[in-house]
C-alpha cells in the first residue's frame, strides 16, 4: 500500500485522514482573521497620515515652521487632535466659501442681519475705496476707521486734526497688503478691500452679546 495519504476536508470542518477525522491544523479562526485585517488596515492608514503630513510640510514649510516655533511640535494635520493642529488642517484644507464672507467686516454685518435682524451693531456712517476719499468732516473724536480685509486694522480718532499723509499711507497699506497669507488664512485673500468709518460704541450703549457653539 502506497504510503500517501489523501486529506479531505468535509462540512463539519475536520480532516479525513485516511479515514479517520483529526482536527484541521491549517486553518485560522474568525478572530484571528480580523484581528490581521483590523492591523492591516490601522497600518494602511497610519502610512496615508505620515505621507500626508511629509507632502503638507514639503507644501507649507514656512507655515509648519511658524507653528513648531509657537507650539513646540510638529503638528498633525492630515489626523489633527488638539485644537491648534484643527485650526491648522482648516486653513490647509478647508476651503469653504462662507469664510470669506464672515472674514470680511462688511459682508459678515450683512449675514448677521438676516440671522440675527434684532442684534443692535454699530452704525456705519461712510463707505469706500480710497483713504483719500475720506471728507475731513467725519474724522472726529468718537468715530473708528477701519479696513475690511483683515484683522487689528483700525485707527481710533481721539483727536483732531489728523495727520492726513500717516493716516493715508496707513489705510493705503492695509487695503493693498493682503492679510493672513503667511498664517495661510487663504479667505482674507479674496475679499474686496474697502475702508469704512464706524461711530464708536460707548460703555453705557449695550450692543448685546450672541454666542454661537
Amino acid at each position: 500500500m502506497s504510503m500517501r495519504i489523501i486529506y479531505m476536508i468535509d462540512r463539519s470542518r475536520t480532516i479525513l485522514a485516511g479515514g479517520r477525522a483529526v482536527k484541521r491544523a491549517t486553518g485560522m479562526s474568525t478572530t484571528g482573521r480580523d484581528n490581521i485585517r483590523r492591523d492591516v488596515r490601522w497600518i494602511a492608514a497610519a502610512t496615508a497620515v505620515l505621507l500626508g503630513n511629509i507632502l503638507v510640510y514639503m507644501r507649507y514649510p514656512g507655515r509648519i515652521l511658524k507653528f513648531y516655533r509657537r507650539l513646540g511640535y510638529l503638528p498633525n494635520v492630515c489626523d489633527p487632535k488638539s485644537k491648534n493642529e484643527k485650526f491648522l488642517w482648516r486653513k490647509t484644507f478647508d476651503r469653504n466659501p462662507m469664510y470669506r464672507i464672515l472674514a470680511d467686516k462688511l459682508t459678515v454685518r450683512e449675514f448677521i442681519m438676516m440671522r440675527c435682524p434684532e442684534l443692535a451693531m454699530s452704525e456705519i456712517v461712510w463707505i469706500g475705496s480710497s483713504p483719500q476719499q475720506i471728507p475731513e468732516s467725519l474724522l472726529q473724536p468718537g468715530i473708528v476707521v477701519k479696513t475690511n480685509n483683515g484683522c487689528d486694522r483700525n485707527i481710533f480718532i481721539t483727536q483732531v486734526p489728523v495727520d492726513r499723509v500717516r493716516f493715508n499711507k496707513q489705510i493705503a497699506q492695509w487695503l493693498a497688503r493682503p492679510y493672513g497669507v503667511t498664517a495661510g488664512e487663504w479667505a482674507y485673500r479674496r475679499i474686496q478691500p474697502s475702508v469704512f468709518i464706524e461711530k464708536m460704541a460707548s460703555s453705557a450703549e449695550s450692543v448685546g452679546e450672541r454666542r454661537f457653539g
